[in-house]
């Protein structure tokens, strides 16, 4: 669907709930409708019933070429979401990737991955950044990631927008905090103001590692500390994020409208009322002497992709 367009941008733009038939080109299974959502200020594509599923493309002959490192669902999510997705190497090889929340540990074979996604943040409006890349590269030894040709979400959730990108937003989830990881483990890129809420809608951004995935599963979940807080709703504060004036040495990124501050995270704001770190940190997978380097030069598929 994907492969013969340019993909060397900030994105690639693969699904948003809004026209007469946003959901044509998808196979949907049970209770799938769309509707217009009050707190999200537009159309979403709700998901609901244990057996309830959308899956895209249609048909399972037809990939969707998305080269870009990183898939992103925008949208709220419920206690039980599950994501599927196929995904092909460099040598045209494929293999499934399954993330849920009904899952509790890592489990993997020569062709499939089960992961735990229990730690979704829920509660209000998010982007789910998965890194498609680091997810496949990890669970696949000896293989690279070369795109995702297929994507299947089980309920429950209210879709507002599918999209790739070829570098991460900043993660706002306040996961690095809570599980003691470096918050700075991957340079984020500002959110293209094209994909971002509707003004006035607040929300977070979560990206979804390996790295995160291991140290989630580490925990008890009936009684880490981690697991708790990772589990709370999306709560007002959290919602909100930081910002500051650009002092000497400061740097700051734009997220969902506003400008936040990604120095001296240990120093927040008297007036913050959040932790620093809990409202503006970074999270993604150790890229090892390669911070620097374009998306097109950590992924070769991105290369040329205007053919």
């Amino acid at each position: 669907m994907y492969a013969n367009h340019f993909q060397g941008g900030t994105h690639v733009d693969v699904f948003v709930a809004k026209g007469s038939n946003p959901l044509s080109a998808w196979k949907l299974t049970g209770a799938v409708k769309k509707e217009y959502d009050k707190s999200g200020k537009g159309m979403v594509a709700i998901c609901e019933g244990s057996t309830s599923k959308m899956q895209l493309p249609a048909n399972d002959k037809t990939n969707l070429g998305l080269r870009q490192p990183y898939l992103v669902i925008q949208g709220q999510f419920g206690k039980s979401f599950s994501v599927e997705m196929r995904v092909s190497d460099m040598a045209g090889k494929r293999r499934r990737i399954h993330l849920s929340s009904g899952i509790m540990h890592v489990d993997r074979t020569q062709m499939h991955a089960r992961l735990p996604l229990n730690f979704v943040k829920r509660g209000g409006w998010l982007n789910l950044v998965l890194h498609v890349a680091d997810l496949f590269d990890h669970n696949f030894p000896g293989s690279s990631f070369a795109e995702v040709d297929g994507i299947t979400l089980h309920s429950s959730l209210r879709l507002r927008r599918l999209f790739t990108l070829a570098a991460p937003p900043l993660d706002t989830s306040g996961d690095a905090e809570v599980l003691g990881l470096d918050p700075f483990m991957e340079v984020s890129e500002p959110m293209p103001r094209a994909l971002e809420l509707p003004h006035g809608v607040e929300g977070l951004s979560q990206t979804i590692n390996m790295t995160k995935i291991e140290a989630f599963s580490r925990t008890d979940p009936s009684s880490s500390s981690a697991s708790r807080k990772a589990n709370q709703p999306i709560k007002l504060e959290q919602r909100k994020l930081l910002s500051s004036n650009d002092g000497p040495g400061s740097a700051s990124r734009i997220a969902f409208g506003s400008r936040v501050a990604i120095s001296g995270l240990n120093q927040a704001p008297a007036s913050a009322g959040v932790n620093a770190v809990t409202s503006g940190s970074l999270l993604g997978t150790p890229v090892t002497g390669r911070r620097n380097q374009t998306a097109g030069a950590r992924y070769p598929g991105l290369g040329g992709l205007g053919t």
